[in-house]
């Protein structure tokens, strides 16, 4: 069963979980091993799979808030 389709490229449920829940969740492990953060009050991957937006947002706001830029990529 496909799930979305890419430019005639058929993207599984699986292939996409990894794709939408694996990048952004590996980036918030990075993100949490970098500044020592707890990774509560849930795992990563629950975090990004429950709610993606507030898990972005909050993962910007921890870098605003150390002195980085995201929006420059630094």
């Amino acid at each position: 069963m496909a799930l979305i389709n890419i430019d005639a490229q058929l993207v599984e449920p699986v292939e996409c979980f990894a794709f939408c829940i694996g990048m952004p969740c590996t980036y918030r492990t990075k993100l949490r091993s970098k500044f020592g953060l707890p990774e509560a009050p849930a795992p990563d991957w629950v975090t990004h799979f429950l709610c993606e937006w507030c898990a972005l947002c909050q993962e910007y706001r921890e870098l605003q808030h150390r002195g980085w830029d995201p929006s420059l990529g630094n």
